[in-house]
């Protein structure tokens, strides 16, 4: 209630008691919502962090992608160069056979002579 003079004044039918631990509920109010404030806070920089952690495994994923893109590609080209060469010996080994052919016959008409 309001006097006269506008300063508030307390109505004598509540006792001084009551209107103290009602001020004391308010205080505890006040200080849950302070804790509850401080767990959020805490709460949004802990979901910060996560986001953080979680963008810097996406860019691990992404590089290491791009390294095995890069072994594949290799493992590829080293595959084509082995079969270039296993065709080449193969090749080569025929071209053996037919070169000691040649010098066997060779050998046998010299001998005959």
């Amino acid at each position: 209630m309001r006097s006269s003079n506008g300063s508030t004044r307390i109505s004598p039918r509540y006792p001084s008691w009551a209107i103290s631990g009602i001020g004391g509920t308010i205080g505890s109010f006040s200080e849950i919502a302070i804790a509850i404030a401080a767990a959020v806070t805490e709460q949004s920089a802990a979901s910060q962090e996560i986001a953080r952690n979680v963008q810097e495994a996406s860019a691990g994923v992404t590089e290491v992608n791009t390294h095995m893109t890069s072994v594949s590609s290799a493992a590829e080209n080293t595959g084509g160069a082995a079969d270039k060469m296993l065709v080449s010996i193969r090749g080569m080994v025929k071209q053996s056979d037919t070169l000691k052919q040649h010098v066997e016959n060779f050998l046998t008409r010299l001998k005959a002579a």
